[in-house]
């Protein structure tokens, strides 16, 4: 090697050295003020100006605080008799934890602004003896299913005084034992609360069991937590005695059909089951082959043809309209059913009063990897939280290991009962391919079910058999207009979801659950595009990663790295291409924490401070596509690629 190469060799490493030790002080400073005490108390303090500002001209009501053990049943007329009449509320603490700062105030101060709760619960974490707080434990919206799993509400709830003297009564009545253990107790009070009945006309405004979303105590250490999720309450047998008439698009995919049915023919009963087989065109030969499995078959089987375009939602609603049963179960084709009972424990959620849409989890096929534990309604549209999750392990206070409800769960499986399908008006059919099931169960929330995904139930889904994934553009299109439509059917939840606290990991496509308090680091830049041409020598480079994960008229956030390569050394810019007169306008971006890179891509260089979220201004009417350009700091070579996303500026 020459004298030349041996000197630039070093000022490269040099160079090299002095951009990782920049970006190592970087990420850890980052990461430093996004700590979760830092993090929470700052939300907290937010949130408290706030909170005091609503309710500085109520009259807040009076109190009384029971603390109990967790191991010992409660009396209800031993709580009534210690309590006084003017005490309205009675404050339920395990004595095992003790109330947050503000904690009565928030309390109190619910109660005098929503006078339909009746019993309410927070949010709680835990800290140690020198003040750290960890462990924080951000809680769902009123979850009937989930109750039943664990006592979830935890370490302290509120109940209405008049509620606790009408279980009394219905005590006496029914001359039932006067001792309750906690979970019982909550379970009985909501209950009676309205929290099981069938759903009512309109959800706005009735909040008979609320959620404060709000660190309300603290623990002295995780061990309570596993009492509450050990808690468990038996469901009534719950035995489905009709018939589910299962709907099955299927379209020139006889193999993959054939396994479909072979593990129905495995699992459940001919007795308990129709099965209706709608087909939008297959070829004359694959249709053959369908209809020799449908004469095969010991199902009772409906072959409705029909030849027209890929439209899930139509060929859903065709084979509804044949169906029989009194529950409907929309199934994919390249489900596969693995072990028997799973049909049974479907129809008897789906039974209860209060259900919606009743899911189940799906697993990538020989693998214990998840693709589907349920939907979650996150900013950037809906999300499978938990998808390519290693099923090996809890995550989030078991949320992968029991019956959680969602605001939607996918319609490769979903069971729902005929008429509340009905009712809803089934499948939306402006939206033939994405969101017509998430649309769907929107629309029983709104009309007052609760949707459940039952994550102790395994099925196999052999995704993308029947249709493509969503990368290119044209697709990304197509998705980006669903994704319209659906806000554009249910306004009130866009980027909204009572079952997904607002201070989990929402705004960045992180599959996994957790408290994120990184996401206040990463608030937009305000950005203004400069009309710039692109670097003399940018180079097209397909190992420039580029992910967009919310784009709006103001909004642009995702990530972007370079695979292969070291990270640190590069600065870059979003890049606007107007797709008309081809001019380009540009951003430079500032570095966003994405500890989940780092943690998800072990095998990438330096990829933590990839993250980017900007808030655009200056941008004339138009449709761009969108990249990044990235320069090397050391090699001095600039670097474009382009995502699949596009905007239409107006």
């Amino acid at each position: 090697m020459s004298v030349k190469e041996i000197l630039k060799q070093a000022v490269k490493k040099k160079l090299t050295d002095r951009c990782d030790q920049n970006y190592d002080r970087i990420y850890s400073c980052a990461q430093k003020k996004t700590a979760y005490k830092e993090a929470i108390v700052a939300a907290q303090e937010r949130q408290w100006q706030r909170w005091q500002q609503e309710t500085k001209d109520l009259q807040l009501p009076v109190y009384y605080i029971l603390k109990y053990s967790w191991e010992k049943p409660l009396g209800i007329r031993d709580v009534l008799e210690k309590s006084e009449q003017n005490q309205v509320l009675v404050l339920f603490l395990d004595e095992r934890c003790t109330l947050s700062e503000h904690a009565l105030d928030y309390i109190r101060g619910w109660f005098a602004g929503h006078r339909e709760t009746l019993l309410l619960y927070g949010d709680e974490d835990v800290q140690d003896s020198k003040g750290v707080r960890s462990a924080p434990w951000l809680k769902p919206d009123w979850s009937p299913d989930l109750l039943y799993e664990m006592f979830y509400p935890g370490g302290v709830f509120a109940v209405e005084r008049k509620l606790l003297q009408k279980l009394e009564e219905q005590r006496k009545e029914a001359s039932e034992k006067e001792s309750l253990q906690v979970h019982q107790l909550f379970y009985r009070l909501a209950k009676l609360a309205g929290g099981y009945a069938p759903a009512k006309a309109q959800r706005e405004g009735l909040q008979a069991i609320a959620h404060i979303p709000t660190i309300l105590c603290h623990h002295r250490d995780e061990e309570a937590y596993h009492s509450y999720l050990d808690s468990s309450i038996s469901r009534q047998a719950n035995a489905f005695k009709g018939k589910v008439s299962i709907v099955i698009p299927s379209k020139d995919q006889p193999v993959v059909l054939a396994r479909n049915l072979a593990s129905l023919e495995r699992t459940v009963s001919p007795q308990k089951a129709e099965i209706i087989l709608v087909d939008n065109g297959s070829s004359p030969e694959n249709q053959a082959k369908v209809q020799k499995m449908t004469q095969e078959s010991c199902f009772d089987i409906q072959y409705i043809y029909e030849s027209m375009d890929f439209h899930f939602s139509k060929m859903c609603n065709l084979g509804a309209v044949r169906a029989s049963g009194e529950l409907l179960l929309f199934l994919n084709d390249d489900v596969e059913a693995i072990r028997e009972g799973w049909l049974e424990e479907m129809a008897a959620a789906a039974m209860e009063p209060y259900a919606g849409a009743v899911g189940a989890k799906l697993l990538y096929p020989g693998t214990r990897k998840i693709q589907h534990a349920g939907i979650v309604n996150l900013p950037m549209g809906p999300v499978h939280k938990l998808q390519f999750c290693e099923d090996d392990r809890s995550y989030y206070f078991n949320r992968n290991r029991v019956a959680v409800n969602v605001l939607a769960v996918t319609g490769a499986c979903l069971m729902v009962s005929r008429d509340k399908f009905i009712s809803c008006g089934g499948f939306p059919e402006e939206l033939p391919v994405a969101f017509n099931d998430v649309s769907l169960c929107f629309s029983l929330w709104e009309q007052g079910y609760y949707n459940v995904v039952l994550d102790r139930l395994e099925l196999y889904h052999h995704e993308s058999l029947s249709r493509g994934g969503d990368e290119s553009c044209e697709k990304a299109e197509r998705l980006a207009g669903e994704r319209r439509k659906l806000y554009r059917r249910h306004p009130d939840l866009e980027g909204r979801d009572p079952f997904y606290h607002p201070w989990l990991n929402r705004l960045v496509l992180d599959m996994e659950i957790a408290a994120a308090p990184e996401e206040t680091m990463n608030l937009p830049q305000t950005v203004k595009s400069q009309k710039r041409p692109l670097p003399k020598g940018a180079r097209l480079e397909p190992g420039l990663f580029v992910r967009i994960e919310r784009l709006t008229e103001q909004m642009c956030a995702g990530y972007s790295f370079m695979l292969g390569d070291d990270n640190a050394c590069y600065e870059k810019w979003l890049l606007w291409e107007e797709q008309k007169s081809g001019q380009i306008y540009q951003a430079k971006l500032v570095p966003k924490l994405r500890s989940d890179l780092q943690r998800n891509m072990p095998d990438q260089k330096n990829v933590g401070m990839c993250g980017f979220a900007v808030q655009v201004q200056g941008l004339p009417a138009g449709h761009y596509r969108i990249g990044v350009l990235a320069h090397n700091k050391v090699t001095r070579v600039s670097y474009l690629n382009w995502s699949n996303r596009s905007l239409q500026i107006q």
